[in-house]
């Protein structure tokens, strides 16, 4: 749509049906001979054109000067401002292969590589951890790049062990910092808290503090998983190896936090958790109507100019005379 700023301006076009008006004569006007109107005949019509040209160069700086706006109406959509630190286990426990096609690890990535899909508008930080914890990027948009951490990390990267109080306070230190928006922390793992300085419900505190809500993925079957070892010989073989999670631990760190804990025996509910947690942090997209608005009359002036030039040009070639 266009509006204009300063209209009154525009009474100046009272001038164009003047300008018909009183326009001087033509200095072709009186024809004495047959000869000479054929000759000057187009000069003439030339000069007619001439004043047409004149009169829409002066129509378009007057309109300049009416200054003229073009406004454009633009619905923004934004997210709601979820922010989510994802902590994943990667000690060697995720190695079991109770998880069909793959071990643990494996199945993990991908159904965590997913979430970071469907949350499009969310900022998403990412790390690992296992018997020390390593903050691989902070919150970001850039999911293509998480991922691409997310996929290339490995059981054996890190020192052994679970450190759950230190990855769950990492991920606080990466939120803390955020205000006024969702903050959340995704932690899976399939062990017990068994390295680290800081304890789960000292870190759990410090998420509540914050108002850092906190979600646990315990991973694994509940009695014994089939845990490979390598033969002699290059080869593998199977081992049961208990599954252990301290889940009351789990509990009272949700609960400290208003959040929830989840087990996932299978990589099909392991999928399952996570869309729980999609939904249950569902993303409210509000949108905002802004104008974008562009002034007009510096290109009204600058054709009028460019117009006028030509018509100068023409005008002295096509007017001149020859003593």
């Amino acid at each position: 749509m266009f509006e204009i700023e300063a209209p009154l301006y525009l009474l100046l076009l009272i001038i164009i049906p003047l300008i018909y008006i009183i326009k001087p004569e033509s200095k072709y006007t009186e024809f004495p001979t047959l000869e000479f109107v054929k000759e000057k005949s187009s000069k003439i019509r030339m000069e007619k054109i001439f004043l047409h040209i004149f009169v829409f160069t002066l129509i378009l700086m007057i309109l300049a000067l009416s200054n003229p706006i073009y406004k454009k109406v633009i619905i923004k959509k934004y997210g709601s401002g979820i922010n989510t630190m994802i902590a994943l286990d990667i000690s060697g426990s995720m190695a079991s292969e109770d998880y069909k096609p793959d071990n643990r690890l494996k199945v993990a990535k991908k159904v965590i590589s997913d979430f970071i899909d469907s949350r499009g508008e969310d900022r998403i930080g990412l790390i690992f951890f296992s018997g020390k914890v390593i903050t691989k990027s902070p919150l970001s948009y850039a999911h293509g790049i998480i991922k691409d951490f997310l996929n290339s990390v490995n059981i054996g990267d890190i020192e052994d062990g679970t450190a759950i109080g230190m990855a769950i306070a990492s991920a606080v230190n990466r939120l803390n910092k955020v205000r006024g928006e969702t903050k959340t922390i995704i932690l899976l793992t399939d062990g017990v808290n068994n390295k680290g300085e800081i304890s789960p419900i000292d870190a759990a505190l410090l998420a509540k503090k914050y108002g850092i809500k906190i979600y646990i993925v315990g991973v694994g079957v509940r009695g014994k998983a089939l845990f490979p070892i390598k033969t002699g010989t290059g080869g593998k073989e199977y081992v049961k190896v208990a599954v252990k999670i301290d889940e009351p631990l789990m509990q009272k760190i949700v609960n400290l936090t208003g959040g929830e804990y989840f087990r996932a025996q299978s990589g099909k509910e392991l999928e399952d958790v996570f869309k729980k947690i999609r939904n249950k942090e569902d993303i409210t997209h509000y949108l905002v109507r802004e104008e974008e608005k562009t002034k007009l009359y510096p290109y009204l002036l600058f054709l009028s100019v460019i117009i006028l030039f030509i018509f100068k040009v023409i005008d002295t070639v096509v007017f001149l005379e020859f003593p």
